[in-house]
């Protein structure tokens, strides 16, 4: 995407993001959350495996038996 083109972008998603700022006070978020969830960049795109070895990972890390962590 080019440069005038993303920066088009970007100022019709911040007059989005402040025209709805008022509304959010509770699940508030900055303006670089909002743009990544408008467009997609949130999203976890590694695969299936990539993200279950992490998940391996952090279980062992904490130790998890049973859904329970131990301390």
């Amino acid at each position: 995407m080019d440069s005038a083109r993303k920066a088009q972008e970007d100022e019709r998603l911040y007059l989005l993001f402040c025209a709805n700022f008022t509304r959010w006070k509770p699940e508030y978020q900055n303006f670089r959350a909002f743009r990544d969830v408008m467009t997609g960049a949130n999203i976890d795109r590694r695969s299936d495996e990539d993200i279950l070895a992490e998940v391996a990972r952090i279980e062992k890390e904490l130790k998890l038996t049973d859904g329970d962590v131990t301390v």
